[in-house]
């Protein structure tokens, strides 16, 4: 599912099931804004086959309302493109 926008394997799990949830795994606080793990998993709507993609998310916030929300398919790129590699990650409580 690897894309070079990162955008098309979630659209591929998003338009083929008919459950879609985010089970979320971990919460990082990056200053201006946080970064979240989660899993998305989805149940395809013909094959019923259970389907799971690790992403990344990115959120910005003011005055208590987010003003900015970006999902990463793969969690790497979002890394890179925050500018932090995993290892300098600590969680923080959601």
């Amino acid at each position: 599912m690897a894309s070079t926008t990162g955008y098309d394997g979630f659209a591929a799990l998003a338009g083929g099931g008919d459950q879609i949830g985010a089970d979320p795994e971990a919460f990082f606080d990056l200053g201006e804004q946080t970064l979240a793990f989660s899993v998305l998993r989805g149940r395809g709507r013909q094959s019923g086959a259970d389907v799971a993609m690790p992403v990344a998310q990115v959120v910005r916030s003011r005055d208590g309302r987010v003003v900015y929300f970006k999902t990463y398919s793969d969690r790497r790129v979002a890394l890179r493109e925050l500018g932090v590699s995993e290892a300098q990650l600590e969680a923080i409580a959601p």
